[in-house]
């Protein structure tokens, strides 16, 4: 543990100012410094097909030419619609069968997301996010529910 938190503090404070260093080495000393040693290793990204089969030609490609790797991103639109948080079954059939093969080879599962509730989309199973309208009611947007683009 003493490796990787000299490791962290090394790649953390590298370009930082002294008074920025020396407070993050305080904080460090108060209590222990806990950072998940596999966000260190090599993550891939699916964002060809985003479905089942892509996921597992990536992740055996990988696997069969030994090539480590730490986790896997889900890019969008994994969900059936932005940020609704439901993964759409239609593309990734079969899910949990999926999940249980990269959770044996201990991969984490990384899900893409943004801050934004679309009204229009192209590429999700939905093009309107089945939570936009509860949001609106509630006003949980921001600047009195106003409409961005993004993207």
């Amino acid at each position: 543990m003493k490796i990787f938190k000299l490791f962290f503090i090394f790649f953390f404070f590298v370009g930082c100012t002294k008074e920025v260093e020396m407070y993050y080495l305080d904080q460090i000393k108060q209590k222990p410094l806990y950072i998940p040693f596999w966000i260190f290793g090599f993550h891939v990204w699916e964002d060809i097909n985003n479905n089942s089969k892509s996921v597992n030609y990536l992740v055996d490609n990988y696997t069969n030419n030994n090539i480590n790797i730490s986790s896997i991103i889900f890019d969008s639109p994994w969900a059936t619609s932005y940020n609704n948080f439901i993964i759409d079954t239609n593309r990734y059939i079969n899910l949990s069968i999926l999940l249980n093969k990269l959770e044996k080879q201990k991969l984490k599962k990384i899900f893409w997301l943004t801050g934004y509730q679309n009204t229009i989309s192209s590429d999700a199973l939905n093009s309107r996010s089945n939570l936009y309208d509860i949001y609106k009611i509630n006003n949980y947007f921001v600047n009195n529910n106003s409409l961005y683009s993004w993207w």
